[in-house]
């Protein structure tokens, strides 16, 4: 078994270091030392992560992630988990990706295109990826695309809770509201028969969590954004403007107590006799369109994977892989 020691610890933290504070004044100095020393603090707790990492065949999330060192420091989804909590939840998501459809494993970074709309909206796809400036707020984004135009995100993190497979939402983020962004945003609310891009987001990670077995999603709330960390100080209250209860409570969700809205993967659907008449055909076509799009997800392949010591593994690509292996 491969065993991770002190000694390769410190390299790679140092390193780390190097890269998420490069040293330009003096209060840079503070901040690296300060980073050094909580990395210290911590040790047997990183130890075991980055032992971890590597016996699940996952060293590339260190080698191309300096920010996954910055844990030590800095908040992870919810701004209550300490250092422990947080590292834990980062190895648990890697390992339970590697039994899930490979789709979902963007641990290289490199984007995934998984769904093509086009047939719904022109220029339209669904990408999976894992942009850097969600890397607090969660291990996958998945991601609305118009053209190059990323419309619409939401970064998870898939875990267990009691024995049962779950996804943690750090965020769901928009494009910047200015008048394109609106008349983008109109044209495909009406090209999805009324659900505007963020509803459709979330219906499409809801179809994602029926296709994984995922027992229910856990929306961060607003007061426990990462972005409320004492890390950040003041400097992101007055631009945080989205209101993530509002949201999560409008797609069915409920306070768990814990700094979550547990969202219900399966969504009632409105008996379409109850509906009001003028407005029955559109959402038989969103009903439709939604039945399409969770049997293209229920297709999509599955990865077939192994574990190489010290050496990260390439992803198989989707539809290089057999069948009888889902």
């Amino acid at each position: 078994m491969f065993s991770f020691k002190g000694n390769d610890l410190y390299p790679l933290i140092f390193s780390a270091s190097q890269k998420l504070y490069p040293i330009e004044t003096p209060k840079d100095i503070v901040r690296r030392v300060r980073f050094l020393r909580r990395a210290h603090l911590h040790q047997h707790v990183l130890t075991h992560f980055f032992e971890q990492l590597h016996v699940h065949g996952y060293q590339c999330v260190l080698s191309q992630h300096a920010h996954v060192f910055g844990t030590v420091e800095w908040p992870y989804i919810h701004n209550q988990w300490d250092v422990k909590r947080r590292f834990d939840a980062i190895l648990r998501h890697y390992q339970l990706i590697k039994s899930q459809p490979s789709f979902l494993d963007v641990a290289d970074a490199k984007p995934k295109k998984v769904l093509d709309l086009s047939e719904y909206s022109s220029g339209v796809s669904v990408v999976m990826d894992r942009a850097d400036w969600f890397r607090r707020e969660g291990e996958i984004v998945l991601n609305l695309f118009k053209d190059d135009l990323r419309v619409e995100s939401i970064a998870f993190t898939l875990a267990d809770l009691d024995g049962k497979l779950v996804l943690y939402v750090g965020a769901i983020q928009g494009i910047h509201a200015n008048e394109s962004s609106l008349e983008i945003n109109k044209a495909l609310t009406k090209d999805f028969e009324g659900l505007r891009p963020r509803s459709f987001v979330i219906e499409l990670l809801r179809i994602i969590s029926q296709r994984i077995g995922a027992h229910k999603i856990y929306a961060i709330s607003d007061s426990n954004r990462h972005h409320r960390h004492p890390y950040f100080g003041n400097r992101h209250q007055d631009t945080l403007k989205t209101q993530y209860d509002l949201i999560w409570a409008e797609h069915g969700g409920g306070s768990d107590q814990n700094g979550f809205f547990a969202i219900p993967v399966d969504k009632k659907r409105k008996d379409l006799a109850e509906v009001s008449s003028h407005k029955r055909a559109m959402y038989r076509r969103r009903y439709e369109m939604l039945d399409k799009i969770q049997e293209m997800v229920a297709s999509l392949q599955c990865a077939i994977y192994a574990t190489i010591m010290n050496k990260c593994l390439p992803l198989y690509p989707i539809g290089e892989v057999a069948q009888t292996f889902c």
